[in-house]
């Protein structure tokens, strides 16, 4: 109809899809520039790069927004890493056969959820569960499958405990292995950084600190004017930090 109205000879979709037709042309034209310009090939590596990396991007953001059924904020679980389907065995499964699972790997979370197509035919996924990256370990390889790895939660990799995964490819699977690695690392040193950062108790109020001193209660804290200084504790009193361990 608008075409129509507009007199356009093609349809919208049709320019709609161009500028990202341009970005291929824009890698084609830089890799030729890379061959035959002696000067400025690190600016035009950068540039190449930078094309490289957008259709990507532009295809994860696509997936991400056919994911229904996450009640919480995408934007709080970091940037979107890498995201693939794979046949998964969950241990807590009934039946021990590998389901179909599109998963989406973020900073702070690895999300798993179920592809399926709606009335249009349009393909859309259905969030089944997730797990955080800072309690995730690896096992490289599984017997029997070379495209098969597991991730497991906790101290130790158990039966009950791990998730198996098989890629499409072995380079699928090593593309995996050294991103979550990466993002395992990456979230130990960020926990051990807020560990070590301390906390502010609340002071006590000084209507408080009047009644117990008139109840014959010392308080240390107190001043002579009503004031206290304010106690500090470090986080690693207070919290236990699982420790992550990767077979290789």
């Amino acid at each position: 109809e608008i075409q129509q109205r507009h007199g356009l000879a093609n349809s919208i979709s049709s320019y709609l899809i161009k500028p990202v037709q341009r970005i291929t042309k824009y890698q084609l034209l830089l890799k030729e520039l890379l061959t035959c310009c002696e000067e400025g090939k690190g600016e035009l590596k950068d540039g190449l790069e930078v094309m490289l990396s957008v259709p990507k991007k532009a295809n994860d953001a696509m997936h991400v927004s056919m994911l229904e059924g996450f009640d919480e904020n995408l934007d709080v679980q970091g940037e979107l890493i890498l995201q693939d389907s794979f046949q998964v065995w969950d241990p807590k499964s009934l039946i021990r056969k590998g389901r179909e699972r599109h998963l989406f790997l973020f900073e702070i979370s690895l999300v798993f959820s179920k592809e399926i197509k709606d009335s249009s035919g349009h393909t859309k996924y259905v969030y089944k569960n997730k797990l955080l990256t800072s309690e995730l370990g690896v096992t490289e390889h599984v017997e029997g499958d070379p495209c098969k790895f597991a991730l497991w939660s906790g101290r130790t990799p158990s039966s009950d405990n791990k998730t198996v995964l098989k890629a499409s490819s072995i380079e699928t699977k090593q593309e995996w292995i050294k991103n979550i690695r990466e993002v395992i690392q990456e979230r130990i040193i960020h926990l051990k950084g807020a560990l070590k950062e301390p906390i502010q108790l609340p002071k006590t109020p000084a209507k408080q600190r009047n009644n117990s001193r008139r109840d014959g209660i010392d308080d240390a804290d107190s001043q002579g004017d009503g004031s206290s200084q304010p106690d500090t504790i470090s986080i690693a009193s207070r919290t236990s930090q699982n420790t992550v361990d990767s077979d290789k």
